[in-house]
């Protein structure tokens, strides 16, 4: 990356090579992760390793950064052709697994700089969780957790239940027959996960404490607003 790269131009003066070179871990490359992969590498990172075992279905193109000519390929590969459509001299690692307890250690082979957990499944994403908690507590996990259906985007907050955990998400909605996924609300948690993995990789922790305290203010708002009718 360099810093007259005419690509980079229009970005924040400087941001691009404060997160180029750093490790992004990927964990999904359905809607969250396909969404947070592109706009990531529109901001400049350019080393990214993502893993995933699907394949790209007709039901995944309302709200995954797939295309129709894409269908039934694996995940990861197309997504990696995509990424490289907007920055052919990024390193796009693409692991065509099944993330598990067992084989997260091999998967994710150099310690990372941040962890974007953006599986659909609710046991892949204890799996992982879980793993970055126990054997990378260091290391940021930005996770997401209630983002289905047509719902407020004012649901939609930053958590941090511990340090170097960020959690989005209303932490209710879930995915089903009668509540679907809709691609405005998907990207928009995929573009709160992009945007705090870049403040942290570019250091600029003042601004997801400032998220943090309008999620407090908000709740903090509602429990009193309950309470007046108690």
């Amino acid at each position: 990356m360099t810093p007259c790269d005419p690509y980079m131009s229009s970005n924040p003066p400087g941001l691009a090579e404060l997160i180029s070179g750093k490790g992004i871990f990927i964990a999904g490359a359905g809607g969250l992760g396909s969404n947070a992969a592109s706009m990531l590498v529109r901001a400049g990172a350019n080393r990214l390793t993502i893993i995933d075992h699907d394949i790209v279905e007709p039901s995944n193109l309302n709200r995954q950064f797939y295309f129709r000519h894409q269908v039934g390929r694996p995940k990861v590969e197309a997504l990696r052709e995509n990424l490289l459509e907007i920055n052919p001299d990024i390193s796009v690692c693409a692991l065509r697994e099944e993330l598990t307890f067992q084989n997260a250690k091999e998967m994710i082979r150099t310690h990372p700089d941040v962890v974007l957990e953006c599986f659909d499944r609710p046991e892949s994403k204890a799996t992982i969780a879980s793993y970055c908690l126990k054997n990378l507590p260091s290391i940021p996990l930005v996770t997401v957790s209630g983002i289905a259906g047509c719902g407020p985007l004012s649901k939609i907050r930053l958590y941090s239940p511990r340090p170097d955990m960020f959690v989005i998400g209303d932490l209710q909605s879930e995915a089903g027959r009668n509540t679907g996924t809709l691609s405005s609300r998907i990207t928009f948690a995929a573009a709160m996960q992009a945007h705090i993995a870049i403040l942290l990789l570019a250091g600029r922790l003042d601004d997801i404490r400032e998220d943090l305290h309008q999620t407090l203010e908000t709740s903090e708002r509602h429990l009193l607003g309950k309470n007046k009718n108690l």
